[in-house]
Protein backbone atom coordinates (compact mmCIF):
# COMPACT_ATOMS: atom_id res chain seq x y z
CA UNK A 1 0.00 0.00 0.00
CA UNK A 2 1.13 3.38 -1.02
CA UNK A 3 0.22 6.22 0.90
CA UNK A 4 0.84 9.71 0.85
CA UNK A 5 0.00 11.05 4.10
CA UNK A 6 0.15 8.15 6.17
CA UNK A 7 -0.21 9.58 10.17
CA UNK A 8 -2.99 12.36 8.38
CA UNK A 9 -6.57 12.18 10.39
CA UNK A 10 -8.21 15.39 9.96
CA UNK A 11 -8.17 16.90 6.32
CA UNK A 12 -9.93 20.37 5.55
CA UNK A 13 -10.37 21.09 1.69
CA UNK A 14 -11.53 23.65 -0.58
CA UNK A 15 -12.26 27.37 -0.24
CA UNK A 16 -13.20 30.24 -2.21
CA UNK A 17 -9.57 31.06 -3.20
CA UNK A 18 -8.65 27.71 -3.97
CA UNK A 19 -7.84 26.58 -7.56
CA UNK A 20 -8.20 22.65 -7.55
CA UNK A 21 -10.89 20.43 -8.84
CA UNK A 22 -13.64 19.68 -6.17
CA UNK A 23 -14.81 16.61 -8.46
CA UNK A 24 -11.08 15.60 -9.10
CA UNK A 25 -10.12 15.66 -5.61
CA UNK A 26 -13.43 13.16 -4.84
CA UNK A 27 -12.48 10.89 -7.32
CA UNK A 28 -8.85 10.47 -6.27
CA UNK A 29 -10.44 8.99 -2.84
CA UNK A 30 -12.47 6.37 -4.81
CA UNK A 31 -9.65 5.48 -6.87
CA UNK A 32 -6.94 5.42 -4.27
CA UNK A 33 -8.75 5.14 -0.34
CA UNK A 34 -5.35 4.41 0.91
CA UNK A 35 -4.04 7.60 0.37
CA UNK A 36 -4.35 9.44 3.39
CA UNK A 37 -5.31 5.25 5.38
CA UNK A 38 -5.66 6.99 9.22
CA UNK A 39 -8.40 9.77 7.59
CA UNK A 40 -11.14 10.20 10.09
CA UNK A 41 -12.47 13.73 9.45
CA UNK A 42 -13.10 14.92 6.45
CA UNK A 43 -14.41 18.93 6.20
CA UNK A 44 -15.88 20.03 2.72
CA UNK A 45 -15.88 23.38 2.36
CA UNK A 46 -17.58 23.34 -1.18
CA UNK A 47 -20.95 21.84 -1.88
CA UNK A 48 -19.68 18.47 -3.26
CA UNK A 49 -21.38 16.06 -6.13
CA UNK A 50 -23.51 13.74 -3.78
CA UNK A 51 -23.02 11.02 -6.11
CA UNK A 52 -19.13 11.18 -6.09
CA UNK A 53 -19.54 11.82 -1.87
CA UNK A 54 -21.38 8.64 -1.69
CA UNK A 55 -18.99 6.48 -3.30
CA UNK A 56 -15.89 7.63 -1.93
CA UNK A 57 -17.53 7.25 1.98
CA UNK A 58 -18.76 3.47 0.42
CA UNK A 59 -15.55 2.98 -0.95
CA UNK A 60 -13.37 3.49 2.00
CA UNK A 61 -16.22 2.79 4.96
CA UNK A 62 -16.72 -0.38 3.76
CA UNK A 63 -13.54 -1.63 3.21
CA UNK A 64 -12.12 -4.72 5.28
CA UNK A 65 -10.08 -3.60 8.12
CA UNK A 66 -7.39 -5.50 6.92
CA UNK A 67 -6.74 -3.13 4.29
CA UNK A 68 -5.63 -0.75 7.00
CA UNK A 69 -7.32 2.35 5.50
CA UNK A 70 -9.76 3.79 8.81
CA UNK A 71 -13.51 4.80 8.37
CA UNK A 72 -14.46 8.23 8.16
CA UNK A 73 -16.05 9.13 11.38
CA UNK A 74 -16.93 12.98 10.81
CA UNK A 75 -17.98 15.08 7.73
CA UNK A 76 -18.12 19.07 7.72
CA UNK A 77 -19.84 21.21 5.03
CA UNK A 78 -20.23 24.59 4.22
CA UNK A 79 -23.82 24.11 3.98
CA UNK A 80 -27.16 22.33 5.87
CA UNK A 81 -27.71 19.02 4.14
CA UNK A 82 -31.05 18.07 3.02
CA UNK A 83 -32.73 15.44 4.77
CA UNK A 84 -33.16 13.12 1.93
CA UNK A 85 -29.12 12.69 2.30
CA UNK A 86 -29.00 13.35 6.05
CA UNK A 87 -29.63 9.74 6.91
CA UNK A 88 -27.79 7.61 4.13
CA UNK A 89 -24.47 9.71 5.29
CA UNK A 90 -25.17 8.92 8.59
CA UNK A 91 -25.68 5.17 7.98
CA UNK A 92 -22.47 5.40 6.00
CA UNK A 93 -20.44 7.11 8.43
CA UNK A 94 -21.81 4.57 11.50
CA UNK A 95 -20.19 1.89 9.32
CA UNK A 96 -24.02 0.67 8.18
CA UNK A 97 -24.67 -0.15 4.67
CA UNK A 98 -27.33 2.03 3.32
CA UNK A 99 -29.43 2.73 -0.09
CA UNK A 100 -27.67 6.12 -1.87
CA UNK A 101 -31.08 8.68 -2.06
CA UNK A 102 -32.21 8.84 -6.15
CA UNK A 103 -31.22 11.68 -8.32
CA UNK A 104 -34.95 12.53 -8.54
CA UNK A 105 -34.87 15.81 -6.21
CA UNK A 106 -32.37 18.57 -5.85
CA UNK A 107 -32.82 20.50 -2.40
CA UNK A 108 -30.32 23.64 -1.15
CA UNK A 109 -30.27 24.76 2.22
CA UNK A 110 -27.66 27.09 4.46
CA UNK A 111 -27.45 31.04 3.34
CA UNK A 112 -28.65 33.00 0.28
CA UNK A 113 -25.87 34.70 -1.35
CA UNK A 114 -28.53 36.40 -4.12
CA UNK A 115 -28.96 35.49 -7.33
CA UNK A 116 -31.68 34.15 -9.46
CA UNK A 117 -31.77 30.44 -10.21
Amino acid sequence: MVSWFHALRRLQVGGRDDNYSESGFLTSFILKPDICPALQELEINFVPEWDLLFLMLERRNYLPLSRGVAQIKRLAFPISIAPNLLIPLTDILNGRFTERPLNLELSFYGRHHGGIL
